[in-house]
């Protein structure tokens, strides 16, 4: 059987008396509740996410650092501690395994050249697993990155659209068919585009700002253009009213005969009682 409404706020934690309003009951459920589909776009949720897979990176690059003999700051950015710190320790390193190569090739004796040969395969083969290590933990650390970026792009895009398009009232003769065709065309002609804070910024097609036609040293927005397009093409009502049904006016009665009233509906009304004529 369906559940009661009760039994549902009990299981997300709220009591719906407590809130005087819907927007503060809606506040109170986005506070507390995130859509799945969504949850990337979320900076809170975002941030935990890349600052768990930071400190996975810091711990693991700490643990190479210590076989390198490097102190690793361990508040610093895993691409600055693989580039700053790593790098340069692994280039020594390298030089140092030349060096022993020298000493191993000059070196008298099949017990020191046996002794160099295996530390140097040993260091080799530490700094080959290391720099594969490094390169797939790098790869996985931009790829997150990315993804977090695509989606709370997409987000903010998406955002811009619905909101444009949502503000157009199509009059009643605009089928689905002549909407889907119009949402076709405008973004055929026109792009959001976002900078680095994700702003939004409306481009053509060609990727230059649409200057606003009435407004001298204004770029005009994607809700202005949208409008625009759609007046051009005769898909708004321009009376306010036009959409809405005109209630039927009724009409004065007329007076017929001797003081009688006809009712509006004229002929198809009853008709009048004869008087009879005055007795002489």
């Amino acid at each position: 059987m369906p559940i009661e409404a009760k039994d549902a706020f009990e299981v997300i934690g709220l009591d719906p008396s407590k809130f005087e309003d819907v927007d503060a009951f809606k506040e109170a459920i986005e506070q507390k509740w995130l859509p799945k589909d969504s949850a990337h776009n979320d900076k809170e949720v975002a941030g935990k996410i890349i600052g768990k897979f930071n400190r996975v990176l810091r711990t693991k690059f700490g643990k190479v650092g210590t076989e390198l003999g490097v102190d690793i700051d361990d508040t610093a950015d895993p691409i600055d501690i693989f580039e700053k710190q790593l790098a340069p320790a692994i280039v020594e390193k390298a030089k140092e395994v030349g060096s022993w190569k020298e000493k191993a090739e000059k070196a008298v004796g099949d017990d020191v050249v046996k002794e160099y040969t295996a530390k140097i395969k040993g260091l080799e083969k530490e700094r080959e697993t290391f720099a594969s290590q490094a390169k797939e933990w790098q790869s996985k650390y931009e790829g997150l990155d990315t993804e977090v970026k695509q989606g709370k792009r997409k987000s903010v895009v998406d955002n811009e659209w619905n909101a444009a398009l949502g503000a157009i009232q199509f009059h009643q003769g605009v089928d689905d068919l002549k909407r889907k065709g119009f949402v076709a065309s405008v973004k055929e002609k026109y792009r959001i585009d976002l900078d680095d804070e994700f702003k939004p910024k409306m481009l053509d097609a060609n990727g230059n700002p649409v200057k606003h036609p009435k407004k001298a040293g204004e770029l005009l927005s994607l809700k202005e253009a949208v409008e625009i397009e759609a007046k051009a093409l005769k898909l708004v009502a321009e009376n306010p009213h036009a959409n809405k049904p005109v209630a039927p006016q009724r009409q004065p009665p007329r007076t017929v005969g001797f003081g009688q009233q006809q009712p509006a509906g004229g002929e198809g009304g009853p008709k009048p009682r004869p008087i009879a004529p005055r007795m002489m």
